[in-house]
């Protein structure tokens, strides 16, 4: 199991496997939680079959049933805003915080090659996922996001403002 070995590098426990009932009634697969030295949840992890696809649901099952969007589901029933999927290529991190979940991924094997890529992946996971950071207060994937949408916002503002001044200028060449 590929999970054994990455909780180890990160330091995490893991407690038990389970299944989750969700909003739509419908039992879902939570994985296991990933622990702090204290017993408490920081974290979800689901392991999917080596080849199975992140986004697409198993054949013959509706969209709904896309490990992401499954995890997604078990998250927000939990009230909590981060887990992580895997099969054997790669890993994402799904967070249910805001409106939409959203995610980012590791290549698994690029990291395994010991790639340039592979190396800063590693570099970031390691930074984002170690059992210290998922545990600090606040947890620093919430300090990361925080700072990106402060980054978000001031890029969308900036833009904005040169839009305007740009249509004025186009319009006041045109008149």
């Amino acid at each position: 199991l590929l999970l054994n070995p990455l909780a180890e590098l990160l330091g995490w426990r893991m407690g038990e496997s389970a299944k989750i009932v969700t909003e739509l009634e419908q039992e879902e697969e939570g994985g296991v939680p990933l622990l702090d030295g204290d017993d408490h949840k920081l974290a979800r992890a689901v392991c999917i079959a080596p080849d199975a696809h992140l986004d697409a649901a198993p054949s013959g099952l509706h969209r709904r049933f896309a490990p992401t969007q499954s995890l997604a589901r078990v998250l927000r029933e939990e009230g909590a805003s981060y887990g992580l999927l895997l099969n054997a290529f790669e890993l994402r991190l799904v967070c249910t915080s805001g409106t939409l979940p959203s995610h980012i991924g590791f290549d698994l094997t690029s990291i395994a090659e010991g790639t340039e890529p592979g190396l800063q992946a590693w570099k970031l996971m390691h930074a984002l996922l170690k059992q210290s950071a998922l545990s600090a207060e606040p947890p620093l994937l919430d300090r990361v996001r925080k700072i990106g949408a402060e980054h978000q916002l001031s890029v969308s503002t900036t833009l904005g403002r040169q839009v305007q001044q740009t249509v004025v200028r186009f319009m006041q060449g045109v008149l």
